[in-house]
């Protein structure tokens, strides 16, 4: 008996759910709108913690009320 290895392959790809075709499926495009989404938030996050220390440090001096 000789098996065919093409096809036990194409087999295995299709039960492990593989797509071999440049089909988009909606949860893709969702997921990838939620992920940049969530990095975004994760960078404004990083962005808004470097401000709020700048002026933590920024605040920390002693300022001289009085003018030249």
């Amino acid at each position: 008996m000789t098996v065919d290895r093409a096809k036990l392959r194409r087999v295995r790809i299709q039960a492990i759910g593989r797509r071999t075709g440049p089909e988009v499926r909606t949860s893709d495009v969702v997921l990838a709108v939620v992920g940049i989404a969530l990095l975004a938030g994760l960078c404004l996050l990083g962005l808004a913690n470097m401000v709020g220390e700048a002026q933590g440090v920024a605040g920390s001096f002693p300022v001289s009320t009085r003018t030249l």
